[in-house]
């Protein structure tokens, strides 16, 4: 085989440990020209019941990284695939694909999914390789928020518009999916109602807003909507007041790449992502 071929010692796949935590950090040192968000998240990955971090390595040499999430309904999400520099195009990348599939099979997971960018041919390649399908494309579309209006009503979505909502065309162009903190998760009822539940679910008017997470970009707090149904007399200056109130700075709109947001303050903002699948 080609790994035979490239190494005197076969590169062997396992489960991260804290003591891999260093040279986890020097492959990931480089990423991209601001570095890499991984440092921000490892800690909680290694310590996570819901997270497995595999790594290859070749004796004391580590040779690339992948992160399994386990998500609700029989889904694992799959980031943080990073191989290093001299050891790309040796297969490294796909003996971690092939594991963590192995392994969420192995403890009952029906699907796994992950992203990526849409200008990433090399990435889009290999995932489709290792038996992924492209399900969807999204798009951030973004705006500061202002106070435009100094009133604005909420109410939250009722246990009764679930079943509306589920079978409505905007949820068939999000796939049956909302976006939470860079993961496509599926929106069932139970989700969308423990969702409204916990305030992050409700209307303005009559367009609804999944309101997923939210992050901070240079010291400002960013409000990010996962899921929204629009009503046809959307109105922008309501949200981006609704979001000054509650002080965050800025607002994103994850939205289906066919979906237009026409709407004066509101533009696209960095890459498209393609959600792939595969079943399991």
């Amino acid at each position: 085989m080609r790994l035979c071929v490239a190494y005197s010692e076969s590169p062997y796949i396992r489960e991260a440990t804290r003591d891999d935590e260093p040279r986890i950090l020097k492959l990931v040192e480089h990423t991209w020209s601001w570095g890499d968000y991984i440092p921000s998240v490892l800690d909680k990955w290694l310590s996570n019941d819901k997270s497995k971090v595999f790594v290859c390595t070749k004796g004391d040499e580590l040779l690339g990284m992948v992160h399994l999430s386990i998500e609700e309904g029989g889904l694992g999400w799959l980031e943080g695939a990073r191989v290093a520099q001299d050891h790309r195009n040796k297969g490294i990348a796909t003996m971690l694909a092939n594991h963590a599939v192995e392994y969420a099979s192995k403890i009952g997971l029906s699907k796994l999914r992950l992203a990526v960018a849409v200008d990433n041919k090399p990435s889009i390649r290999h995932v489709e390789k290792v038996g992924f399908r492209a399900f969807k494309t999204f798009k951030r579309v973004s705006s500061h928020t202002s106070m435009k209006t100094h009133t604005v009503s909420t109410r939250r979505l009722e246990e009764n518009e679930v079943s509306s909502v589920l079978t409505s065309k905007f949820y068939d162009s999000y796939g049956g999916l909302y976006y939470k903190s860079f993961r496509w998760l599926d929106l069932s009822g139970e989700t969308l109602t423990r969702l409204s539940l916990t305030g992050r679910a409700f209307w303005i008017n009559k367009t609804l807003l999944v309101h997923s997470s939210e992050y901070y970009e240079d010291n400002m707090k960013v409000a990010e909507i996962g899921y929204t149904q629009f009503d046809e007399k959307f109105d922008s200056s309501e949200i981006v007041s609704l979001f000054a109130l509650r002080l965050f700075s800025k607002v994103d709109f994850i939205l289906p790449d066919k979906v237009e947001l026409a709407t004066e303050g509101f533009n696209e903002e960095g890459q498209r992502f393609i959600v792939f699948e595969r079943a399991l």
